[in-house]
């Protein structure tokens, strides 16, 4: 039935008035739970996500470049929910009142719109960096493709099923989250296929050349990150460049196969 649908069969036997979501392949810290629960003694808090940090035993390139993108995302909701909410939710540490809970279609990522539903109806999502929950990162480029294809086409079809939010007259600062934050960056293959061939057509003058040396660099550098990585060989300053390109592929892919009608209800993981 996939992850979703299980979800909504379990919360219609759960008895608690907190229900909170984890991943199979997920360990959470011993505190975690009560770090969550602590944000309900607000009455407008109807869900909570806590603080994903991935891990790298064996210090991967994609791992490494993973691990730095969460430190990135986790400021980020640090920052949102100090203003006053945040859009979205950690799927393997996230909780929500069983009461606002929603069931969700099947084919739709329910960490991110589940949140969302609630936000509809008036509470606010907070954030919880002391709710920790740890996981492994994928090992190579193409399971890391594979999976952010998976995530980002289920996003899309989730926010497409809560568009109203995107009006930014009802919604506001919700609104300006999910466009700024989900929207322009599924968009950002796109945009840098623009940029590319726009700083192409302008070289000439040193500072549209020195900009376009960069992003050829940055290309050769993805490149050569993923013919190192097929020998195993870890090359740390090729993490970031090759882990850009595989994320904004994966979505170029990923919305591709959405307006196609593309659906992921059920997957098998690529960690142990």
């Amino acid at each position: 039935m996939g992850k979703t649908e299980t979800q909504n069969q379990t919360v219609k036997i759960a008895k608690g008035d907190i229900v909170i979501f984890s991943d199979a392949t997920t360990e959470y810290h011993k505190e975690a739970i009560k770090k969550i629960v602590r944000n309900y003694y607000d009455p407008t808090v109807g869900a909570v996500s806590g603080r994903f940090e991935y891990i790298d035993p064996k210090g991967t390139q994609v791992g490494l470049a993973t691990i730095l993108f969460w430190r990135y995302e986790n400021f980020i909701k640090s920052r949102q929910t100090r203003i006053k909410t945040i859009t979205g939710a950690c799927g393997c540490i996230y909780s929500v009142r069983r009461e606002l809970y929603e069931p969700l279609r099947r084919d739709i990522i329910s960490d991110l719109v589940e949140p969302l539903k609630i936000l509809e109806k008036g509470y606010r999502i907070a954030f919880e960096p002391e709710a920790v929950a740890f996981e492994q990162t994928t090992e190579r480029p193409s399971q890391e493709f594979n999976m952010r294809i998976r995530v980002i086409s289920r996003g899309m079809n989730g926010l497409l099923s809560v568009r109203s939010l995107l009006n930014p007259f009802k919604y506001g600062f919700a609104s300006f989250q999910l466009f700024s934050h989900k929207v322009l960056r599924w968009l950002v293959p796109f945009f840098v296929i623009i940029l590319f061939f726009a700083n192409l057509a302008l070289l000439g003058t040193g500072f549209y050349n020195v900009v376009f040396a960069f992003q050829v660099l940055l290309y050769i550098f993805a490149i050569l990150g993923w013919i190192v990585d097929h020998f195993n060989i870890k090359v740390k300053l090729f993490s970031l460049p090759l882990y850009f390109c595989v994320v904004n592929l994966a979505s170029a892919v990923g919305l591709v196969k959405t307006i196609g009608g593309g659906k992921h209800i059920i997957w098998e993981t690529s960690r142990d």
